[in-house]
């Protein structure tokens, strides 16, 4: 195991990071008027699940770009955001309440469900914000976009009327994929998303429809007992049944069959009739008659008997066989079942034959109208399906059944199998912009390419329109409100829109009041009153004197038609100056009185009391005491109640600082942040004592604390006046879908078009986006749709398309299985960097990744340590060694290297900007790993010379993999440059390597590739022959052109032979013939190794001197050891080597008894 603790150095660097504000400096460094940019969108998670290994693989390939472009010199604005809406949401919270339907959440109450979901959707905001610190995302999360916000909203409301004034938003009733569960239809792109089909075994079911006898097929007269044969694989449909469809061109059978002891005659498809596998059909009886065929058009008109008795589908034009162009004989009769509001064929076959839309099936998935057995059943549970089989077979019109396999689609949120049910939704037609979208994404980049005219790109082809409206609860609203009367439609595109249109429904004027002066000194300490049991501050003289003359002067311009008021004793009393100048009565409401202080606070001056100094944070509680939230709810209930009560009145209400000025607040809307914003800025009003304000309530949407809320239930409060007939609108009850909040963030996210306009310039489009496969028919389509429809271009330029995390046993992982990885598990396992760098290297971004702990801890001890050792050995030989002086002339192995260097900045430049983070950390990692560390460095250890080249190498690695793993690539850099190095802060805000040609020596790099060739052939015979790399042997024979003497010198060292032999026409081989000399210098090669090893197992370091006795019998080795001892103290490090004195008394550090060869004993002893 490495000697480092990776988590603490993690750590230590993110603090240093935070300390030296790193992030901050290098958007600084990068920015300017002339800066050039690099955009990057951020798809927005939702905070309302775990962070898992997925996450953090999506974020290190965002990461991974950011910051390499800014050490390419760009700035990359980096804007964090939220997924805010949508079913994820909702369905966590219908979890934790226990809820089962959509009933339980309106017998809730809307306005607690959403309430209860704009929390829940912080619920691991936590967990996402440590995820991010620790795995070094440099993103910015204190300015995020957040899809909730009121101005997100806003801009998604202008997208929508910009699409709807191009008369390409429309109300249809169509099938739509439906979700029983959720209560709400889905576009056909979320089928896009994994696990949407599954593979489902369901019943299948030949049904016999029983023609009504007499009729004409052709010269033919249909018999009493002739059936058509139609097949189906959702028998719950066939209580909706209205008609048949057949191929008019299609050949049909009449057949004549003994069937369960009866002569019947069936009619189907002759393709079905003469296949082998349709052994469920009975020889036909000869004696009765011979098959006749006829075509698909003989049998339109026909008509037949109903399979259940259901009187609203009774009809002239129902229960009769039709043609259609949509049956096939690939599967099934030939025959179509049809059934209008359940099928997309089916509908529209429907609408053109003017069948009867009704519906059999209700919005819960379960039966009504059909039958006693079978209403209020579940159409997919399986004793309904049973059910229905059981009836048909009773009455003799059940063929047979099978069990069929196949994809049958699902809800991607709560796995519910969906039904294609005909529903009013609405729908943005994207088949007129067809055109527009599949040339928008032919400008861009995919990364795997084959998305791009694959499953993307036949995707786009089928020009499907975005079925957009959800019946949910918590999403953006659709800005649509319809009139009452006429049905008229308007849509709004801003909150400008909704206040000129919105209708107020009461017409009040209000006047705020702050009490005037009293017994609690307003001018000095203005002492603590705010409980009604200790309130004994009176109005004094003035302070009636001074309300009197402002009511007074209110009278001269107005009537009072009411009057509200604080019950304390300074509000109550100056509001019966107000009924006197009036002639009113007062009405108290405890609901306006003071903010409730700490107990301790009573009596204080404010200056005294804690509250008072952080109140305006509108959370900070002491005990008994009130937030300023807590006011706002207050006052908000007292204003609902009030203007409902009202109309056209001049209403005074007399109350305190804090629930005046909150009120006031309320009035625009205002939000907590905004209202906070203008109290640190000194901006807005404060009312002062005595003073009178006129405020108006428009009618805006807003929640129990009076903050603007675009949301449902609050918008939906809001009506505007009908232009055509002077009616009432209101809004339609629908949300869009949840999947355009995300893919407008490339508007919504700077509020656009009602602010940062240049800034929206600057930050469209996306130079780079990157997420999961799930998101090809997900953001990738929504940010793509919504581009086309705002008539922009395509608002990415390249993108990278993820595979899927896998577990160890390849299964995709999900919280359901039990075998999801969380980041923090990952992050855990071997250290951020192990982490990163594996998934980097382990297979193509766009493939399936099998993740495992055991992997990153490979990792860990494999390239993070090479890297690791490198370093230690340039810190350990830089203390030891001096650097050469004057100019050294570089040999082979250097200018090797330099090329080597040089050739891998410029390939991993190549492949980042090429969009292959994996391809350019590869090579960073061969390069590393086998050219610098176990060639280069292993080959200059002994160099003095060499540690200049060792550094300027170090501190081109630290950039290069400064992208990929951030926090090595600080420590190496910090490192390499010491504490004291000045304007080299950190490797982030470095420069980019840039190769450069002039040290690319392309010829010696291949004859470098040869060399190491030839090293591991000779290594390679050694091995097979049993001879250690340690025995010197005479030679090698090459066929070999003669090569430089500096690779020469390589050979020889590597393969420890005393010469190269270069011979035409041989093949590679050594010469294993050994001299006395040779075996001699062999044992004493071996006697080095031992004595490393023993020094390694003392502890010694490297440049530790040791002093070391060694004593043998054997006569040839003590010779060799003699003979070779100033090698032998030289190569590790001794001060001494002598044999044995027979009385030295000294005691080892460690001695050992060992054999050099087999035979050849001997004993040694070391100490410092």
């Amino acid at each position: 195991m490495p000697a480092v603790d990776f988590g603490k150095l993690e750590e230590k660097i993110l603090a240093f990071w935070e300390e030296h504000k790193i992030f901050e400096k290098s958007l600084e460094l990068r920015g300017g008027k002339r800066k050039k940019t690099f955009v990057f969108f951020e798809g927005p998670p939702t905070a309302n699940g775990r962070t898992h290994v997925g996450h953090f693989l999506t974020r290190i390939f965002k990461d991974v770009y950011g910051r390499y472009k800014t050490m390419r010199g760009y700035y990359v604005l980096r804007k964090a955001g939220w997924d805010t809406h949508g079913l994820p949401v909702e369905l966590e919270v219908e979890k934790e309440l226990g809820f089962k339907s959509k009933k339980d959440i309106e017998a809730y109450g809307v306005a607690a469900f959403n309430k209860k979901c704009r929390e829940n959707v912080w619920k691991y905001k936590k967990e996402w914000e440590v995820m991010t610190r620790r795995m070094g995302f440099w993103v910015d999360t204190e300015h995020p976009y957040v899809t909730y916000a009121n101005p997100y909203i806003e801009s998604l409301w202008n997208i929508i009327k910009t699409v709807a004034d191009k008369k390409l938003l429309y109300l249809a009733h169509r099938v739509v994929p439906y979700c029983t569960r959720c209560g709400t239809g889905l576009s056909t792109h979320e089928l896009g998303q994994p696990g949407a089909y599954k593979t489902v075994t369901d019943t299948s079911v030949y049904i016999k429809f029983k023609l009504k006898s007499g009729q004409k097929i052709g010269e033919h007269t249909v018999p009493s007992n002739a059936f058509v044969l139609a097949w189906t694989t959702t028998p719950w449909t066939l209580p909706g049944n209205v008609a048949l469809a057949v191929g008019k061109d299609i050949e049909y059978v009449i057949s004549t069959q003994e069937i369960n002891n009866k002569k019947e005659t069936l009619i189907l498809s002759k393709d079905l009739y003469e296949r082998p596998t349709a052994g469920f059909l009975p020889e036909p009886d000869i004696s009765f008659s011979l098959p006749e065929y006829v075509k698909g058009v003989d049998l339109v008109g026909l008509e037949y008997e109903p399979l259940f008795d259901v009187p609203a589908l009774k009809s002239e034009t129902s229960y009769k066989i039709y043609p259609a162009d949509f049956v096939t004989t690939t599967d099934g009769t030939g025959v179509v079942h049809t059934a209008v509001m359940y099928g997309e064929d089916d509908y529209n076959l429907g609408n053109a034959l003017g069948l009867p839309k009704v519906h059999t099936v209700d919005e819960a998935g379960k039966f009504f109208g059909v039958s006693e057995e079978l209403n209020g059943k579940y159409v997919k549970a399986g004793k309904t399906e049973e059910t229905i089989i059981k009836s048909l077979e009773a009455r003799g019109l059940l063929l047979k059944t099978e069990a069929y396999e196949h994809e049958y689609p699902h809800c991607w949120r709560c796995d519910t199998p969906l039904l294609y049910y005909a529903k009013s939704s609405w729908f943005i037609k994207m088949s007129a912009v067809n055109e527009q979208i599949l040339k928008a994404n032919s400008t861009i980049n995919w990364f795997p390419d084959h998305i791009k005219e694959g499953r993307f790109g036949q995707w786009l082809k089928e020009g499907k329109d975005w079925a957009f409206s959800r019946e949910r609860y918590w999403g953006t609203p659709l800005p649509v409100w319809k009139c009452v009367k006429c049905s008229a439609y308007h849509v709004i595109g801003s909150m400008e829109d909704l206040k000129k249109e919105a209708v107020s429904q009461s017409g009040n004027n209000y006047f705020l009041m702050r009490h005037d002066l009293s017994g609690r000194d307003e001018n000095g300490k203005m002492l603590v009153s705010s409980r009604r049991e200790t309130d004994t501050y009176h109005l004094t003289e003035a302070g009636q004197k001074h309300a009197q003359e402002t009511l007074k002067r209110l009278k001269r311009k107005l009537n009072i038609d009411v009057i509200y008021a604080s019950p304390f004793l300074r509000t109550k009393e100056t509001a019966e100056i107000a009924g006197q100048v009036f002639h009113l009565p007062v009405v108290e409401d405890e609901r306006l009185s003071e903010i409730r202080h700490g107990i301790e606070c009573e009596g204080k001056s404010h200056q005294q009391c804690v509250l008072d100094r952080e109140r305006r944070s509108f959370d900070t509680v002491e005990d008994g005491s009130e937030t300023l939230n807590m006011v706002r709810e207050r006052v908000m209930t007292f204003m609902r109640e009030v203007d409902g009560q009202y109309r056209n009145k001049n209403i005074l209400v007399v109350s305190h600082g804090d629930p005046i000025w909150v009120l006031e607040k309320m009035a625009d809307g205002k939000s907590e942040a905004e209202v906070v914003a203008e109290h640190e800025s000194n901006q807005g009003w404060m009312p002062q004592i005595g003073e009178i304000k006129k405020i108006e309530w428009p009618a805006l949407p807003r929640n129990e604390r009076g903050e603007l809320d675009l949301h449902k239930p609050y918008v939906d409060e809001v009506t505007f006046q009908c232009d055509q007939c002077g009616a009432q609108m209101h809004r339609v009850p629908e949300l869009c879908d949840v999947w355009f909040d995300s893919g407008s963030m490339p508007f919504a996210q700077w509020h656009w078009p009602f602010e940062n306009q240049k800034l929206f310039q600057s930050q469209y489009p996306a130079d780079f986006i990157v997420e999961a496969v799930d998101q090809t028919r997900g953001w990738f389509y929504t940010l793509l749709a919504v581009a086309t429809l705002m008539d922009r271009p395509a608002p990415f330029k390249n993108v990278i398309v993820l595979g899927l995390t896998l577990d160890p046993k390849g299964m995709k992982m999900s919280k359901s299985k039990g075998n999801v990885m969380y980041s923090g598990e990952a992050m855990d396992a071997a250290g951020v960097d192990a982490a990163r760098w594996r998934m980097f290297v382990m297979s193509s971004p766009e493939d399936n990744k099998v993740i495992s702990a055991q992997d990153f801890q490979d990792t860990l001890n494999g390239f993070l340590s090479t890297l690791q050792n490198c370093l230690r050995f340039y810190e350990l030989y830089t203390q030891t060694n001096q650097s050469p002086s004057g100019d050294v002339q570089p040999n082979i192995l250097d200018r090797w290297l330099s090329s080597r260097l040089h050739n891998v900045i410029q390939g991993v430049t190549e492949s980042l900007e090429n969009y292959n983070p994996t391809g350019a950390a590869r090579t960073l990692e061969q390069f590393v790993v086998e050219d610098f560390s176990n060639w280069w460095l292993r080959r200059s250890r002994k160099r003095p010379e060499a540690l200049t080249l060792l550094r300027q190498a170090l501190l081109h690695i630290s950039k290069l993999v400064a992208p990929f793993i951030p926090f090595t690539a600080e420590d190496m850099f910090a490192r390499l440059n010491g504490p004291e190095a000045v304007g080299q802060e950190s490797v982030h805000l470095a420069d980019w390597p840039k190769a450069e040609k002039k040290f690319i020596n392309a010829k010696l790099e291949e004859t470098m590739i040869r060399v190491r060739e030839i090293v591991a052939a000779g290594l390679a015979i050694r091995k097979e022959k049993q001879i250690k790399v340690r025995q010197p042997l005479a030679s090698i024979i090459l066929p070999d052109k003669k090569l430089d003497a500096g690779l020469e010198a390589l050979i020889k060292d590597e393969l420890n032979v005393k010469g190269v032999v270069y011979k035409k026409g041989v093949e590679l081989s050594l010469d294993m013939s050994m001299s006395p000399e040779l075996i001699a210098e062999g044992y004493a090669r071996e006697a080095m190794r031992q004595i490393q090893d023993l020094r390694k197992d003392a502890g010694y370091r490297f440049d530790d001197k040791a002093y070391c006795q060694w004593f043998t019998e054997d006569s040839e080795l003590s010779e060799a050891l003699l003979k070779w001892g100033d090698d032998i103290k030289r190569d590790t490090s001794l001060s001494e080597f002598v044999k044995l004195i027979l009385d030295d008394k000294r005691a080892y550090d460690i001695e050992k008894e060992f054999e050099i060869v087999p035979g050849k004993k001997i004993w040694v002893g070391i100490k410092k």
